[in-house]
C-alpha cells in the first residue's frame, strides 16, 4: 500500500475517498467477494502501462455491477451484459500529487503540485522533469 500525501492510506486500486471510510452499498447490489477484488486489482494494475503504474489513481467499486445495469451517460444507452466488477483509472493527476484544498480570504482555492517527465524527444533520449505548481481561485462570477 502507498501512503498518500495526506496522510491516507490508498491501495493499489484506490478505494479511498479521503474519509477512510466507504460507501453505503447502492440498492440491490452486492459487495465483489474479497478474493475476486484482490484478482481484479492485479489485473487492472498490470493492464498499466509501466511507467503509469505509479502515477495513475486506480478506483475498485467494491459493489458489483448488476447485469443490464446503465453506465455511462444516458445518451450512450450502454449495457452490463453480465455482473461485472467496475474499475477505472485517473490519468489526469498523478497519485503522487500533492493536493491542498482550503478557504483563503473569504473564498476556497486549491493548490496542486506534481511531477512528471515528458519525453521531448524520441525514444526517450530526452526526459524534462515538467514541474506542475498551480493555484486556482475563484474570479468573476465564481465571486458573486
Amino acid at each position: 500500500m502507498r501512503q498518500k500525501q495526506n496522510g491516507h492510506r490508498q491501495d493499489g486500486c484506490g478505494n479511498d475517498s479521503g474519509s477512510g471510510q466507504e460507501p453505503p452499498p447502492p440498492p440491490s447490489r452486492k459487495r465483489v467477494p474479497e478474493e475476486l477484488a484482490a484478482h481484479v486489482r492485479r489485473i487492472a494494475y498490470h493492464a498499466l502501462p509501466p511507467r503509469a503504474r505509479t502515477t495513475t489513481n486506480l478506483y475498485l467499486d467494491p459493489w458489483v455491477v448488476n447485469q443490464g445495469a446503465a453506465l455511462g451517460p444516458s445518451f450512450e444507452s450502454l449495457r452490463v451484459r453480465r455482473d461485472s466488477v467496475l474499475v477505472f483509472a485517473d490519468y489526469e493527476i498523478p497519485a503522487d500529487a500533492l493536493v491542498e484544498v482550503k478557504p483563503v480570504s473569504g473564498v476556497v482555492q486549491a493548490h496542486v503540485v506534481y511531477q512528471r517527465e515528458v519525453n521531448m524527444l524520441p525514444f526517450g533520449l530526452y526526459k524534462y522533469p515538467y514541474d506542475f505548481d498551480y493555484t486556482a481561485k475563484p474570479v468573476g462570477y465564481l465571486l458573486k
